[in-house]
């Protein structure tokens, strides 16, 4: 169904991935993404750069659902149907599941908020250098890598990190240095390996913060 719906559209401007994922799956899942992505704390967090005209808004926040449901390492490298598979299970959830996913989701877009505001400008989710001469744009993969792995954190853990932003903020500069890292969200992001190893190094560099 989702090939045959993708083929149809093709002769016009063909729909994004998302914009597909929505028009398969009615229901409670269309709103409560909307809801995450008009709530103030996704706003903030992204500094409202995330365009929506074509849900990528959207598409970033069942990154976030979808990888914060189902561990990394039972990706199976094929992004698409993964988050497609997501949608439909988050429309089956119960009123107690989807507020404790907006409660973890807020935690985490309220966290990187604070973690990444450096100088009165918001670096969440984005690709840094040393002089942040420039501010490069919310990278999709670094959106569900943060904000996953912030949200699994205790609120002790997450205050400590902002409490000690400066640090973290110096050692993720280094790691965007690191080709292999580099690589796992900017090149062949959706297959296994490259998921791993993003929110392995994450994961490491917040747990050094933390020691």
């Amino acid at each position: 169904m989702f090939n045959i719906f993708k083929r149809i559209n093709t002769t016009g401007m063909p729909l994004s991935p998302q914009e597909i994922r929505h028009a398969l799956n009615p229901g409670k899942a269309r709103r409560f993404l909307k809801k995450l992505t008009d709530s103030q704390a996704f706003k903030q967090a992204t500094n409202r750069s995330i365009n929506d005209k074509r849900m990528a808004d959207r598409e970033c926040v069942l990154r976030f659902l979808a990888f914060y449901r189902t561990p990394p390492g039972q990706y199976k490298s094929n992004l698409d149907i993964f988050l497609g598979k997501a949608m439909q299970d988050i429309n089956n959830l119960s009123d107690e599941e989807y507020r404790a996913l907006e409660y973890a989701f807020r935690n985490a877009m309220d966290t990187a908020q604070k973690i990444f505001k450096i100088n009165n400008e918001q670096y969440a989710f984005r690709k840094q250098t040393m002089d942040r001469t420039t501010r490069s744009p919310i990278n999709k993969p670094l959106f569900e890598t943060w904000s996953v792995s912030l949200a699994k954190l205790s609120d002790e853990q997450r205050q400590l990190l902002v409490d000690r932003k400066g640090n973290l903020n110096q050692k993720f500069i280094k790691l965007i240095q690191d080709p292999e890292f580099d690589k796992s969200i900017s090149l062949a992001t959706g297959t296994a390996n490259r998921v791993r190893t993003r929110f392995h190094y994450i994961e490491q560099l917040i747990q050094e913060v933390l020691a």
